[in-house]
């Protein structure tokens, strides 16, 4: 590289750094205050977002849980059909009576 080249480079270098000190300093700015009034809501919300998520996810485990409860339960009432038959369970007590269905009337 040449003296030339090199004062150029400089040259630019310096215009470069006094343009973004120059375009710093013209930045325009809201007031600490403004700018909290902003931020507040901002952030309010977005803590809302989280924590309305967190409640989704909390739903959506307990759904899973759900689920698994009903699989559960309605594999103990099959095991329990089959060996006693169709029967209502006092779940207090444990007893159970058969269930009787009716038979249907016919008109003539």
């Amino acid at each position: 590289m040449t003296i030339w080249h090199n004062k150029r480079i400089c040259i630019i270098f310096v215009i470069v750094e006094f343009t973004k000190q120059f375009i710093m300093a013209k930045a325009k700015k809201l007031s600490p205050e403004e700018l909290e009034g902003v931020q507040s809501p901002v952030n309010n919300i977005n803590n809302l977002y989280m924590s309305i998520g967190r409640t989704m996810v909390g739903a959506l485990r307990s759904l899973s849980e759900l689920d698994a409860l009903e699989k559960t339960l309605q594999e103990a009432r099959e095991a329990l059909e089959a060996k006693y038959g169709s029967v209502t369970i006092n779940l207090v007590t444990g007893e159970y009576e058969e269930v009787v269905e009716e038979a249907e009337t016919v008109e003539e």
